[in-house]
């Protein structure tokens, strides 16, 4: 019986863990996709900047927006994981699950 318990704790704590880990991975994760959206919108207007300069092309910007757009999409995407994994990890600790 003890033996039995003693498993069931090990297994109990391995995925409190994983939890843990996957929900400090999806908060890194979001942090940086903020961090890459700014430094993609100072890019595209520094192109901005240079294409009314007459320095850039207009393919340059279009390139910069599209994967301004395409960061943008994926950063709500990673904010839903990051709720889902928080969720996750509050049910484990019987925690509210109001975020």
């Amino acid at each position: 019986e003890t033996a039995m318990e003693d498993y069931e704790f090990q297994r109990m704590r391995l995925e409190l863990a994983r939890a843990l880990f996957r929900t400090a991975l999806a908060e890194e994760t979001v942090e940086l996709g903020e961090q890459d959206i700014i430094w993609l919108d100072a890019l595209v207007r520094t192109a901005e900047g240079k294409y009314r300069a007459n320095q850039a092309n207009l393919n340059e910007i279009l390139q910069l927006q599209n994967e301004q757009a395409r960061r943008v999409a994926r950063l709500e995407t990673d904010r839903d994981q990051a709720r889902v994994e928080k969720l996750n990890l509050n049910r484990m600790l019987g925690r509210d699950l109001h975020i």
